[in-house]
C-alpha cells in the first residue's frame, strides 16, 4: 500500500504539472537574434566579374547587380553548396562542396570543370595567363590548362599541405599556405620555391595585389607586403587593431583590408599607415568583401549587406529584394539587468535591452563567432568563445577559442585568455575559472593574470565546466567527470555511478548542498556528496538529451532536444513546460520579470514576474526574521515572522508558477512577532514560498510539503 501511494503521489505531481503547462503564462518568442538578410555561413563570400556584383543565398541561389541596387536571380550549379566566387579569370568561377562550375553570361548557365578535381577540399583559386590553379585542403595545388576540363597535380615543391591562398603577379604565382607560409612559382606551377624571407607568420590566409605591392593576410600577425613578387615581407600593420585579416579589396591607389574582428581598414601608402573605415556597419566581423567600379561591399557576419561609394567613410545597408530571414540557436544565454545576451554557435554575441523585442550583434573585439557561455562578476561581463572558421575570398581565415571581458555592457570585448580548443567558463565571487584544452585556469583578478587550477585532472579536453561557491565540476572527453570542493586546488574522479563516461555531461545545477547533472541519453542524475557517487533521478519521469539545467530556488528546469520540462521536487518528478516551444532547448536564465530560454529558433520568454520575484532576490528585504515549522511537511504548518516596524502587510502564498494558492493576511500588523498557519492538506506535494509584502520590501520562506 506504500508504494501504492508514492505511485499515486507522482502520478498526481505529473498532473498538476501537465495543467499547471496550460495556465504557465504565454511563451512569446522574441525578435532574435537572427539573421536579418543573409546568413554569413552560407554566403561565403561576395564575388565581382567584369561589371557584376554576386552573391550567394542560403539554399544557394545566386543573385548579381551592376550597381548594388537593383538586383537579379541568376541559375545556381545543380544543388551544391556554393562555397566561394573567383574573378580573377574573365569567367567568374564558383566554388562548391566538391567541385568547380564556371560561367560566360553572367550566370544564366554553368558549365562543370572539375573532372580530376571532383570531390577535393578546394581553398583557393586563381587565373594567370592561360592556366588556372586550384589549392586544397592537405593536397598542395592543381593546375588546369583548359579552362578547368581537366586538372593535374602541380606541386613539385610546395609541400602536401593546405594552400589557403593564391595570387598572380606579372609572372609570378604566389600560394599562401596554412602551415608553412608563402611559396612561389615563375614557370606556371611547374617548380615552387619558398618565399617567406621576413614574414613571421606560417599561416598566410589572403592576397591582396595594388600595382606592384603584395599584401599578405595572416591569421596571427596581420598584414605583409611585398615590393619584389614575394622575394621579400615586411610588416605592414600600422593603425591595424586585429591581427588576423582574411581579405583585400582595391579601388585606384587605395587598399583595403577585412579582418576578423576589427571591420575594414584603408591604406593610401602601400600598408605604411592603416585607418578603420566602419562607418554605419553594425559590426565590425565580417562575412565577405570586395569591390566593383569604385563601390565596396561588405557582408557582416550576421548576414546584412552594405555598401561604400565613399572609400568605407560611410556605409549603407543593401536590401537585395528578399527575405532569408533565419533565427538562430541559442545555446549560451545570460539575463543581468536590463541586459539579456545570447550566445550563438555561428554569429557570436547578441544583445537585447527591452526582453528581446529587440537585438544588436554584440561581438566588437570577439575573433570567434562560437559562443560557448557567459559569465559576470560585478559590473563585468564575461565570455567564452569555442573554434570557428570563417571561409571568405578563397582563404579560412580561422578563429581559436578564448575568454573576452567587457567592462560596458557588451559594447566591446577585450581578449583576457587565448586558447586552441574552445572555452568553458563560470564565476563565483571574483573567481573566473576557464577550461580550455585540457587544463582549468583561474583568475581572481578578472582575467589580468591566470594560474594553472589542474591539479588531479586527467590531462583530456575539457568540455563542460560548472562552478558553485568553491565547488567545481567539469566533464572531460573521455575522462568523465572530475570534481573540487577548493576553488580547483585538487580534483578528484567524480564519475562513481554516473554513465560510462564518454556520456556527455553537458550541465550541472545546484539546489542546496544536491547537484544535479544532465546527461545527453540517460536523464538526470544528483549527488548528495559532492559527487563522490551519483544517483539516478526515478526513472520514466526523467527528460533525455539534456542540453541544460537551470536551478531558480527549489526549482529545476531542464532543456532537452525534446522541450522544457520542470521539477519542483529535486528532480523526483518531472513535467513538461512550454507549450508551443521549439523542441531543442540549450540555454535557460531568468531576469526581473522574464523567464528566457535559448532555442533553435531563438530566445522566448514568459512572464512570470511573482516566481521570479520569489526567487531571484532582487526585491528589497524587510530585514525582518521570518521562518515555518515544521518545514518540510505533509499538511500543516506555522509560519512565525518578525517585522522590525508597524505597516499594512500582505501574506501569500504561491506555487512555483508564482500563482497564488493561499492569501493568509491582507491588512494593518504592528512591529513585533505574529504567527499564521498555513493548512496544505487541499494541495499538490512540492515546493512553495510564503511571500510576505510590506512598504515595498519583501521577505520569502520556502516552503516544501511532502507526503
Amino acid at each position: 500500500m506504500r508504494y501504492q501511494n508514492r505511485f499515486f503521489i507522482a502520478f498526481f505531481t505529473f498532473l498538476s504539472f501537465s495543467a499547471a503547462c496550460k495556465a504557465d503564462g504565454q511563451w512569446v518568442q522574441t525578435n532574435g537574434p537572427r539573421l536579418s538578410t543573409h546568413p554569413n555561413r552560407t554566403v561565403s563570400v561576395l564575388g565581382v566579374s567584369q561589371n557584376n556584383v554576386f552573391l550567394a543565398t542560403p539554399n544557394d541561389s545566386i543573385f548579381f547587380s551592376h550597381d548594388g541596387i537593383t538586383w537579379s536571380k541568376t541559375a545556381k550549379p545543380l544543388n551544391y553548396q556554393i562555397r566561394f566566387f573567383d574573378t580573377s579569370s574573365t569567367n567568374l568561377f564558383v566554388i562548391v562542396n566538391g567541385g568547380i562550375f564556371f560561367t560566360t553570361d553572367d550566370g544564366a548557365s554553368w558549365t562543370a570543370a572539375s573532372n580530376g578535381i571532383l570531390g577535393l577540399d578546394i581553398r583557393s583559386f586563381a587565373a594567370t595567363g592561360g592556366n588556372l590553379f586550384a589549392g586544397t585542403a592537405n593536397g598542395g595545388i592543381y593546375l588546369s590548362t583548359n579552362n578547368g576540363a581537366n586538372w593535374t597535380l602541380s606541386n613539385a615543391g610546395i609541400p602536401n599541405s593546405t594552400v589557403q591562398s593564391l595570387a598572380a603577379i606579372g609572372t609570378t604565382l604566389l600560394a599562401g599556405t596554412q602551415y608553412g607560409g608563402v611559396f612561389s612559382s615563375t614557370d606556371d606551377g611547374a617548380h615552387w620555391n619558398a618565399a617567406s624571407k621576413g614574414l613571421t607568420s606560417i599561416g598566410v590566409t589572403a592576397f591582396g595585389i595594388n600595382g606592384s605591392t603584395v599584401f599578405a593576410a595572416t591569421v596571427d600577425k596581420g598584414v605583409f607586403v611585398s615590393t619584389d613578387q614575394g622575394a621579400n615581407w615586411t610588416s605592414a600593420n600600422g593603425g591595424l587593431t586585429s591581427n588576423a585579416a582574411f581579405g583585400f579589396a582595391t579601388s585606384g591607389a587605395n587598399t583595403f583590408a577585412a579582418t576578423n574582428s576589427a571591420g575594414i581598414f584603408l591604406t593610401t601608402n602601400n600598408g605604411t599607415a592603416w585607418t578603420a573605415v566602419n562607418n554605419g556597419l553594425p559590426t565590425t566581423i565580417l562575412g565577405g568583401f570586395a569591390a566593383l567600379n569604385g563601390t565596396l561591399f561588405a557582408l557582416t557576419a550576421n548576414g546584412a549587406l552594405f555598401s561604400s561609394a565613399n572609400n568605407g567613410s560611410n556605409w549603407t545597408s543593401i536590401d537585395v529584394g528578399y527575405d532569408v530571414s533565419k533565427y538562430l540557436t541559442v545555446p549560451a544565454l545570460l539575463a543581468t539587468g536590463n541586459d539579456l545576451f545570447a550566445g550563438t554557435s555561428t554569429n557570436g554575441a547578441f544583445r537585447s535591452t527591452d526582453n528581446g523585442d529587440s537585438w544588436t550583434a554584440a561581438n566588437k573585439g570577439i575573433e570567434s563567432a562560437n559562443i560557448t557561455g557567459f559569465a559576470k562578476i560585478g559590473t563585468n561581463i564575461f565570455v567564452g568563445t569555442g573554434y570557428a572558421s570563417n571561409d571568405s575570398g578563397g582563404g579560412n581565415a580561422s578563429a581559436a577559442g578564448g575568454v573576452y571581458l567587457s567592462t560596458n555592457n557588451g559594447d566591446s570585448w577585450e581578449k583576457v585568455y587565448a586558447g586552441y580548443s574552445a572555452a568553458y567558463i563560470g564565476a563565483s565571487g571574483s573567481n573566473l575559472f576557464v577550461g580550455i584544452d585540457s587544463s582549468v585556469f583561474l583568475s581572481t583578478n578578472d582575467g589580468t593574470n591566470w594560474i594553472p587550477a589542474n591539479t588531479g585532472l586527467p590531462g583530456a579536453n575539457v568540455f563542460t565546466l560548472a562552478v558553485n561557491g568553491t565547488s567545481l565540476f567539469v566533464w572531460t572527453y573521455y575522462g568523465g567527470v572530475y570534481g573540487s570542493t577548493n576553488d580547483g586546488t585538487q580534483w578528484a574522479p567524480a564519475q562513481i555511478g554516473l554513465p560510462d563516461q564518454s556520456n556527455r555531461i553537458g550541465s550541472f545545477a545546484w539546489i542546496g548542498s544536491t547537484v544535479f547533472a544532465g546527461t545527453g541519453g540517460n536523464g538526470v542524475y544528483y549527488s548528495t556528496n559532492t559527487g563522490a557517487s551519483w544517483l539516478p533521478v526515478p526513472q520514466g519521469s526523467t527528460p533525455n538529451g539534456i542540453q541544460s539545467l537551470k536551478a531558480i530556488g527549489t526549482t529545476l528546469f531542464a532543456g532537452t532536444a525534446g522541450g522544457l520540462f520542470l521539477s519542483n521536487n529535486s528532480g523526483t518528478s518531472w513535467g513538461p513546460f512550454g507549450s508551443g516551444l521549439p523542441n531543442y532547448i540549450g540555454s535557460i536564465d531568468y531576469g526581473d520579470t522574464n523567464l528566457f530560454v535559448g532555442t533553435s529558433e531563438g530566445v522566448w520568454r514568459t512572464e512570470v514576474t511573482s516566481f521570479l520575484s520569489a526567487v531571484s532576490g532582487h526585491s528589497q528585504s524587510l530585514n525582518g526574521a521570518a521562518q515555518a515549522y515544521p518545514n518540510p511537511f505533509p499538511d500543516k504548518t506555522t509560519i512565525n515572522i518578525s517585522l522590525p516596524e508597524s505597516g499594512v502587510a500582505e501574506i501569500t502564498i504561491v506555487n512555483i508558477l508564482g500563482n497564488t494558492i493561499a492569501r493568509l493576511f491582507d491588512g494593518e500588523l504592528q512591529l513585533g512577532q505574529h504567527s499564521f498557519s498555513w493548512d496544505a492538506s487541499n494541495v499538490a506535494p512540492g515546493n512553495y514560498w510564503c511571500i510576505v509584502r510590506m512598504g515595498g520590501r519583501t521577505e520569502r520562506i520556502a516552503l516544501s510539503v511532502q507526503r
